[in-house]
């Protein structure tokens, strides 16, 4: 996208391939001071820091949501496995010491 926007400003500078006039051909005709160009260039650097800046972040806190994701399902399913094995072993004690009473 950056790129894009760079061969446009490029283009509107220099004028058209052609030498055709357009859009570019009227810049042509004014200088471009060099402190205009420093504040462009200046511009464009920040637009572009930001821009990473906000992609780290959003990145960092993607991460931290699926370790959150991860840690919940993880816990949940523990419980899970925890409440089925104390109600087998509960189902399982109950059985076996019904039959061995009955037995005697």
């Amino acid at each position: 996208m950056l790129h894009q926007e760079k061969k446009e400003e490029e283009t509107q500078r220099e004028g058209s391939p052609t030498g055709s006039g357009g859009r570019g051909s009227s810049r042509r005709s004014r200088p471009v001071s060099s402190k205009a160009n420093l504040a462009a260039k200046r511009k464009r650097e920040q637009r572009e820091n930001i821009e990473q800046a906000a992609s780290d972040l959003l990145n960092h806190f993607n991460h931290r949501n699926l370790e959150a994701l991860i840690k919940v399902t993880k816990n949940t399913l523990e419980a899970m496995r925890k409440r089925i094995t104390s109600s087998s072993m509960v189902h399982y004690i109950g059985t076996y010491a019904g039959n061995a009473f009955s037995s005697v």
